[in-house]
């Protein structure tokens, strides 16, 4: 389940501890992601290329660049979720 569904379904969670829980998971898999999405980036980077192969590296790094500004984005929501609590 994604965290959109996740969280249009926390209201019907009625203990706050459990939502914690739950958004705090949430935070912890943004977490992974990003980790494994910076990782991609460092080794693209580190990729020897010739000049066609940068031309699209560099289209596809900025899809990889907006994953992590989602992600992270997603991870400040959260957690002002989470201080809600």
């Amino acid at each position: 389940m994604n965290i959109l569904s996740k969280i249009y379904f926390l209201g019907l969670v009625r203990s706050s501890k459990i939502k914690t829980a739950i958004l705090m998971d949430m935070r912890d898999r943004i977490d992974l992601s990003l980790k494994e999405l910076s990782r991609l980036g460092i080794e693209e980077k580190q990729k020897e290329k010739n000049n066609r192969q940068i031309e699209i590296s560099n289209y596809q790094m900025k899809i990889l660049d907006y994953g992590i500004m989602s992600m992270n984005s997603a991870r400040g929501w959260i957690d002002e979720m989470i201080k809600e609590k």
